[in-house]
């Protein structure tokens, strides 16, 4: 795949055991995971982590947390998440232009547009993701982009759970890939 690398974040997962989160992500055919650190031991175990990472490989990131754009002037390296900056009601393009130099890594998520952060599935919301996703293509983009969403609705549907997965990851894989739009 050309372009930015795509990741699924174990935070749609939280409550399940990471073991479980790495087979199903990497049955769904993502190369990688951006672990949430919960209260199972595994995710705050690095030894654990890069064992369980052996099956969808390892890539380290850098995250930084803040919508304040003002505040983030003089951080090197930062992390943009799509549904925070919805409900901070910031443009997707115009926060990626500002720091584009700076950007390392992409929370990618949807917004229901009610004000809260409701990190939707891409597509099934209200912001612009492929105008967004094609825009990361245009400018050169080399930084990391995980599925960071919400999937609370299909834990106790396995089959619906996979075929969301298998969606969002071929998706945005094809917007990454500068295939679409």
């Amino acid at each position: 795949m050309a372009g930015p690398r795509l990741l699924f974040s174990t935070a749609a997962f939280f409550a399940r055991p990471l073991g479980d989160t790495f087979a199903l992500v990497a049955a769904c055919g993502y190369t990688g995971v951006e672990v949430m650190v919960t209260r199972d031991p595994a995710s705050q175990d690095a030894t654990v982590m890069r064992k369980l990472a052996v099956h969808v490989g390892s890539h380290p990131l850098m995250l930084h947390a803040n919508q304040d754009l003002d505040e983030l002037e003089g951080i090197p390296h930062l992390v943009l998440d799509t549904s925070h900056a919805a409900v901070a009601k910031h443009d997707l393009i115009d926060v990626r232009t500002r720091f584009a130099d700076r950007l390392r890594h992409v929370h990618l998520s949807d917004n229901a547009g009610r004000g809260w952060d409701s990190h939707l599935p891409p597509g099934q919301g209200v912001l612009a993701i492929d105008a967004f996703l094609d825009d990361l293509v245009a400018c050169g983009y080399t930084g990391t982009v995980s599925l960071e969403v919400d999937l609370r609705r299909y834990l106790t549907e396995p089959k619906k759970l996979s075929a969301i997965l298998n969606r969002m990851r071929e998706d945005v894989e094809t917007r990454l890939a500068g295939s679409a739009g």
